[in-house]
C-alpha cells in the first residue's frame, strides 16, 4: 500500500512539471476597461505570461483608445474586439466601443484587421445584448471574420 502512495505522488509531481513546461495558450484575457480601476498594467501582465509560459493571449479590447495602446506591446497578444457590448442602465450607456453603441466602427475595424493590430473577434456577446447570432447588426462582422478567416470566441 505503501508503494501505491509514493508511486502516485511521484506521478502527480513528474506529471506537473512536465505539464508545467508545455506551452500555454490563453484564449480569454480582457484589457482593463477605460477608467478602470484595474492597477494590472500591461508589462505587469506580460511578465505574468512569461512565468506561466504562456506563449500567445487573446486579449479582448473594448475602444481603438485600447487598441492602440497595446497592439505593439507584445508578440504574445493576439487582439480581439469585444462585441455588441451590453447597454448600462445610465451613462455612461456602454463601457465598450461607446462612441458607436457598443460595437466597433467597422471601417476602422476592418484597417485593423488588414494591419494585423486585431486578430480575432472576442467575445462575441450577443447573449449579453440580447440579439441573436443572426442579428442584422451582426452580419457585417460576421462577413468581416469570413473574409479573413479571423477566429470568433463566442461568450
Amino acid at each position: 500500500m505503501r508503494t501505491i502512495f509514493y508511486l502516485g505522488i511521484w506521478l502527480l509531481l513528474t506529471g506537473h512539471a512536465t505539464a508545467a513546461s508545455q506551452p500555454i495558450i490563453d484564449i480569454h484575457r480582457h484589457a482593463p476597461l477605460s477608467g478602470s480601476t484595474d492597477s494590472e498594467s500591461i508589462d505587469a501582465m506580460i511578465d505574468v505570461l512569461k512565468q506561466h509560459n504562456v506563449v500567445v493571449s487573446v486579449v479582448a479590447i473594448t475602444s481603438p483608445e485600447q487598441a492602440l495602446a497595446w497592439q505593439d506591446k507584445s508578440d504574445r497578444f493576439v487582439l480581439g474586439a469585444m462585441m455588441p457590448c451590453p447597454r448600462n442602465l445610465g451613462s455612461p450607456w456602454y463601457y465598450c466601443f461607446p462612441q458607436t453603441q457598443g460595437v466597433p466602427n467597422l471601417q476602422w475595424l476592418r484597417g485593423r484587421v488588414q494591419s494585423g493590430a486585431v486578430g480575432a473577434f472576442h467575445e462575441m456577446m450577443f447573449n449579453y445584448d440580447g440579439s441573436l447570432p443572426g442579428d442584422a447588426k451582426l452580419a457585417p462582422f460576421w462577413a468581416l471574420a469570413a473574409e479573413f478567416n479571423l477566429p470568433v470566441g463566442v461568450h
